[in-house]
């Protein structure tokens, strides 16, 4: 099983990787601008980075020898309000243009390279994703692709893709019972991103610093990020961590719950587009407007036994029925349904 990283510490390949060896998989991990190692079955997944290579030199491999290819995408998608030509085809141009930085062709290189190419190849990532995937598809070399996202799932089968929706889950490296004292009241972590959801978290921050509420930033400014085994120890002791969107339609929301709902401290955000319906708002994390966040972490704050019981069942949920092995092992049920590479 080969499997690809992003970064040389990759904390989501790792934590893949560390279920797959628990189904019984050898892990062959190869960074993405490596050459792709000879194994059965590939697994590439988000992308945070160009998978397009990773999928040409597949594809230049004799069909004998190609390895299934499983791609599992949580990667952000473009408008879904856009009408589905405009999607696919914006995002096969993103994506041919993003092929001529490989091309054998030195012309179409310095193209690609080049002014205004280089400028658009700095963007549209989204746009890529989208162009990447039906790229893949359509040459028959894309075993298996799946979605974190139920939405962005039925998008891709409404157009004839055949995706699978596979939840994100929790993985056991992320989280911990250590029995710390809660005194972190509430917790951002995470980058700001855009005005939007910076000038958010600063209205929320300074409501509830008004009300002698301190909130504990992470947010690669004031603080760094956080990652790994102090992640796990901050979020044993925050009560309250929250959560904003980046994009009305954006599927992140599951990334940053499966992260906290492990370590029992509530998720409390704001509202957006459902794109796991097992997770319900009231039962495993606290749902409200914007101009509302502050006043309901002081409430959940105040109501102690009402704040335990949601972190307790958004625990269950997603330490059981949603966690990474499960998922990973849809994943691996599918390739093996897909048939010999």
């Amino acid at each position: 099983m080969a499997l690809v990283k992003w970064a040389l510490h990759d904390g989501i390949s790792d934590a893949i990787g560390h279920e797959l060896a628990a189904l019984g998989h050898t892990v062959v991990p190869f960074g993405f601008d490596q050459p792709v190692p000879e194994a059965d079955t590939v697994l590439t997944f988000a992308p945070h980075g160009r998978l397009l290579p990773n999928i040409q030199q597949l594809g230049r491999w004799p069909a004998a020898r190609r390895p299934r290819l499983v791609h599992w995408s949580f990667e952000g998608f473009p408008d879904p309000r856009l009408p589905w030509p405009l999607i696919a085809g914006l995002g096969g141009a993103r994506a041919w243009l993003d092929a001529q930085r490989d091309s054998r062709s030195a012309w179409r290189r310095a193209l690609a390279l080049s002014p205004p190419a280089a400028w658009v190849n700095g963007r549209l990532f989204r746009f890529r994703y989208v162009g990447d995937t039906l790229h893949a598809w359509r040459r028959g070399w894309l075993s298996v692709f799946a979605d974190v996202s139920e939405v962005y799932t039925a998008i891709y089968r409404r157009h004839g893709v055949p995706a699978h929706f596979v939840p994100w889950g929790t993985s056991p490296l992320w989280h911990a019972d250590l029995g710390l004292e809660r005194d972190i009241p509430a917790l951002w972590m995470g980058q700001r991103r855009n005005a939007r959801r910076s000038r958010l978290l600063d209205e929320v921050r300074a409501q509830l610093g008004r009300r002698g509420v301190q909130m504990f930033m992470a947010d690669g400014v004031e603080r760094p990020f956080i990652f790994g085994e102090e992640r796990t120890r901050l979020l044993n002791r925050a009560k309250i961590t929250l959560n904003l969107k980046t994009r009305w339609y954006n599927s992140g929301f599951a990334f940053r719950f499966h992260t906290v709902a492990g370590n029992r401290s509530l998720v409390v955000s704001e509202p957006f587009r459902t794109h796991v319906s097992r997770y319900q708002a009231g039962v495993h994390y606290a749902v409200a407007p914007p101009e509302q966040l502050a006043e309901t972490i002081l409430y959940y704050l105040d109501h102690e036994s009402e704040r335990r019981a949601l972190a307790e069942n958004a625990y269950q949920l997603a330490t059981t029925e949603l966690s990474l092995g499960n998922s990973v092992r849809q994943l691996m049920q599918l390739a093996a349904q897909a048939g010999q590479p």
